[in-house]
């Protein structure tokens, strides 16, 4: 891929108790490894040790790629590649807004270290936009870490998380929303148990894409809210979710309201390929729905449901 044609300015933006603070705008016209793009905001040479951070912004042109292989590359790159938060100003961390534009980015994690796609830290939370940016990240265990703020994926062609622990797990009061024609968390012959997303505390988490295809489970546990929407923008939608390592999707709040509904088109599956029913009495079986104490699964359109649906308290000790 080539390296060349791309613009990044920098910014001196704003002051917060005295403290003038950088941000970037990256501009890339042509496919391009990201040590190059962020090198242009450092005299043209190649740079890591930063990815994208608060206030920055990055507009990806003509279809481009920015893409980074951290099994490849020399440089040492933070847990995360876009952030709510900066924390390279003397120790002094500070939340922004993020906007990402356009083209795609390739994302090809480490085997041996944490790394996340997109971070919306807790203290340091802020509103994360990426429109009409395709994602492609592989080996990464979480996709999108949401701990507070908000994270949009709007308006583009597909969202993958390969081989993820994680495809989005949210805390607090985040609030997450993927718009894609296509969006992938993992495959069939991964190697990862993996969920697909998970919803805790006062988290929502809203989907509403053309084609949703998980290889793991989803949860939500405390107020966790979970929507598969209609969005009249596509022709069809359907949720797929193939889970045989723990229950397709679970519900679960000790106090609160935990909440997942499906109001597209939704095919559940706890069995993988075997077909068989699990009579195992007093045994916690994995199910393809189970509803705890305090939750509610609804289905507005279950084209297939393939395994147990278990809705009570459940078994102590099981």
């Amino acid at each position: 891929m080539k390296k060349k044609q791309l613009l990044a300015s920098l910014v001196m933006l704003s002051l917060l108790q005295g403290n003038a603070y950088a941000a970037f705008n990256y501009v890339v016209t042509e496919d391009t490894e990201w040590p190059y793009v962020l090198g242009q905001a450092y005299e043209g040479k190649p740079q890591g040790n930063r990815t994208v951070m608060a206030n920055d912004t990055l507009t990806i042109k003509n279809g481009a790629t920015v893409y980074l292989d951290y099994q490849k590359t020399s440089y040492s790159y933070d847990i995360s590649f876009i952030n709510s938060y900066d924390f390279t100003n003397n120790n002094q961390p500070f939340s922004g807004d993020v906007k990402i534009t356009g083209g795609t980015i390739e994302l090809i994690g480490p085997a041996t270290q944490i790394n996340v796609g997109i971070y919306n830290e807790v203290d340091y939370s802020s509103n994360i936009t990426l429109n009409g940016t395709n994602l492609s990240y592989k080996n990464l265990q979480v996709g999108i870490y949401a701990e507070n703020g908000k994270t949009k994926i709007l308006n583009n062609d597909y969202t993958k998380f390969e081989n993820a622990q994680y495809g989005i797990a949210a805390e607090n009061n985040a609030e997450v929303t993927v718009n894609s024609n296509n969006f992938i968390v993992n495959s069939k012959n991964s190697d990862v148990e993996s969920t697909a997303i998970s919803s805790e505390g006062n988290s929502k988490v809203y989907v509403r894409s053309g084609a949703t295809l998980f290889y793991g489970n989803i949860s939500a546990y405390d107020n966790g809210n979970i929507n598969f929407q209609k969005d009249e923008g596509f022709d069809s939608q359907s949720v797929a979710i193939y889970s045989d390592k723990a229950d397709a999707v679970s519900g679960e709040s000790d106090d609160g309201n935990a909440k997942i509904n499906f109001g597209v088109n939704s095919y559940i599956n706890s069995q993988g390929d075997e077909i068989y029913h699990a009579d195992k009495q007093g045994v916690r079986t994995i199910a393809a729905i189970r509803a705890l104490r305090n939750s509610e699964i609804t289905l507005d359109n279950a084209a297939g449901v393939y395994g147990d649906i278990i809705a009570g308290r459940g078994i102590d000790n099981s």
